[in-house]
């Protein structure tokens, strides 16, 4: 591991290089102490499936205590129950299609801003990574709301000049752009936000063929289960 990274999308045994280990030594689902916690670790599908769905309640989301619950508040991430309803109400709305829509223009502007700045760079080099830094600095700040291989961005940029040649797109036509919604989202599975889940259970429950004891951890690696082929 002290080597560095390949280019690669193979991400998974170097943010989770313990699981990706301890998989293909002991199975698909496995025991694992977190300290004085038992925590089970599930990678199967459809077990995960069943976890999530938590038909019956028999899977809360984990307390948080201390530092970190300081860090993620009651947001909804950490929130259950009728407090969790109505914050995802709220999150829906404000991130229901038409009310982006009214954030393309403030996007554009952003990105227009960022291209002049290129356009008078006299050819001398740019650093990309901090510029894509301030413009999504600057795109928060304008709408208020808190690598790709080379041959899928050409596919990308024809699409993009078919459907708008070199108008800006509007809010009623950007959901056309099909390969760039094919491109977003195989870039959140290889690289999910979020790269695992905990759940406990509240009680006795029986999963897939397995018995679990009351407060019992139950870890769900979301990056092996987007690289599981």
């Amino acid at each position: 591991m002290n080597s560095p990274m390949e280019l690669s999308h193979h991400i998974f045994p170097r943010i989770h290089p313990s699981i990706y280990s301890w998989v293909k030594l002991y199975g698909k689902n496995f025991i694992n102490w977190y300290g004085h916690q038992a925590q089970l670790v599930v990678t199967e599908p459809e077990l995960i499936k069943e976890i999530l769905n938590n038909k019956d309640g028999s899977y809360p989301k984990t307390k948080l205590e201390g530092y970190v619950k300081k860090l993620l508040g009651e947001g909804l991430v950490t929130s259950e129950g009728e407090k969790w309803f109505k914050q995802r109400k709220l999150a829906n709305h404000a991130f229901h299609g038409e009310s982006l829509k009214g954030m393309i223009p403030a996007m554009i502007a952003s990105v227009e801003m960022m291209l002049e700045r290129w356009r008078q760079n006299d050819g001398k080099e740019i650093d990309v990574f901090q510029e894509f830094r301030v413009l999504t600095s600057e795109v928060i700040s304008r709408t208020a709301f808190g690598t790709i291989h080379t041959d899928w961005q050409e596919n990308v940029r024809k699409e993009v000049l078919q459907l708008f040649g070199k108008q800006n797109p509007t809010p009623d036509n950007i959901g056309r752009l099909k390969t760039m919604s094919m491109v977003f989202n195989e870039t959140l599975r290889l690289y999910p936000p979020v790269i695992n889940l905990t759940r406990r259970t509240d009680r006795k429950v029986k999963l897939g063929n397995l018995t679990l004891p009351p407060n019992m951890e139950v870890n769900i690696p979301i990056t092996q289960l987007h690289h599981n082929p």
